[in-house]
């Protein structure tokens, strides 16, 4: 009897791990656009940074 409780049991638990993977790559597909949005964010302020860097050193050259 515990095995068949086990197997009728069993398409339950595979269904809610589905449900689980789908929701945790849901997350992760998030996670990832919005640590590509950060990335270029990060990437305009070293940018930023750098013309300022450069703009100043110009500045110190006159």
């Amino acid at each position: 009897m515990k095995h068949l409780h086990h197997l009728s049991r069993h398409p339950g638990e595979l269904k809610t791990n589905q449900s689980l993977q789908s929701f945790f790559l849901l997350i992760f597909m998030q996670m990832v656009e919005k640590i590509d949005f950060c990335s270029s964010l990060i990437k305009n302020i070293i940018r930023f940074g750098l013309l300022v860097c450069h703009v100043l050193v110009l500045q110190r050259r006159v």
